[in-house]
């Protein structure tokens, strides 16, 4: 029966042999191309030869991608997974992912292997999430049962669990991705999202007169910061990112009255990115 061919950028077993002066150390190396080759590296030493082989097996190898097999576990596969959105995502929604994978997917399904992952794994998985409720305490000492989970976070959950399995798809571990089979998402019955609103008249005042005489609001430039936002709606982190280059005016006719508009150009955003700091990617539109 014929011997089964090595597994690519595997190799098979050392031998160290003494050969006109010095140690050699030979084995057998299956290239990333499939060719099975020999390979042999020599040293002043028994020990200097094995280590020489090892480097140049090591550097044959390169970077090589972990195959996943249906054996594989989830955790595996998400590895995989985070690997890629770290390179093509920003650092903010890469840290977001990275987060909802750690603390709400990976609990419940790491250890599962990939052929385990099917459908009715998960839609136990999602029911879980959909039935989990936590207390919260309301004003006067009443407590009430919400939902741990909201709708767009279980969205975000099957997301991230999609795309894990896609991995999966890829490598052929699995033969469809069991997360595109379930049933849709739907906020609870009756569930009403209460619409947002703006402070009225009263409430702006109040809470420009607290942050104008505040010394802690006043050192850390708030009163401008709020001014700011409730002129022009952006978000805090567009307000840091604004330069004084992103500030003009727009001429407009008013009732046949000429009137300079202030406007802002919102071309960058800045963020805590886990590791490295605050992050502020580059121009991304007006």
């Amino acid at each position: 029966m014929a011997r089964p061919p090595l597994a690519l950028g595997h190799h098979g077993s050392i031998k160290v042999t003494r050969d006109r002066g010095q140690w050699v150390a030979r084995c057998r190396f299956r290239d990333l191309d499939g060719i099975t080759r020999r390979v042999a590296r020599w040293g002043t030493s028994k020990t200097a030869a094995q280590q020489a082989l090892q480097d140049e097996l090591r550097e044959r190898r390169g970077e090589q991608t972990e195959i996943l097999r249906p054996d594989s576990r989830f955790r595996e596969a998400s590895v995989i997974w985070m690997r890629k959105i770290r390179e093509r995502r920003a650092d903010s929604t890469a840290d977001t992912y990275d987060h909802c994978l750690r603390k709400q997917v990976l609990p419940q399904l790491a250890e599962l292997r990939l052929h385990e992952c099917d459908v009715a794994q998960l839609d136990a998985f999602f029911t879980r999430l959909e039935r989990a409720r936590r207390p919260v305490e309301h004003p006067g000492g009443t407590t009430l049962e919400r939902p741990t989970y909201a709708a767009n976070t279980r969205r975000q959950i099957r997301a991230i669990t999609s795309g894990v399995l896609q991995q999966a798809v890829l490598h052929k571990a699995i033969l469809t991705n069991p997360v595109r089979e379930l049933e849709r998402i739907e906020s609870p019955k009756g569930h009403r999202t209460a619409p947002p609103r703006g402070l009225t008249p009263e409430e702006r005042r109040r809470l420009l007169a607290y942050v104008d005489t505040d010394k802690t609001a006043i050192r850390a430039d708030l009163p401008d910061m709020i001014r700011f936002a409730l002129g022009s709606g952006l978000r805090i982190g567009e307000i840091c990112a604004v330069r004084w280059t992103d500030l003009d005016g727009m001429p407009v006719v008013i009732e046949h009255d000429m009137r300079l508009v202030p406007v802002v150009a919102v071309r960058q955003n800045v963020y805590p990115v886990k590791g490295k700091g605050r992050g502020c990617p580059g121009s991304r539109g007006t």
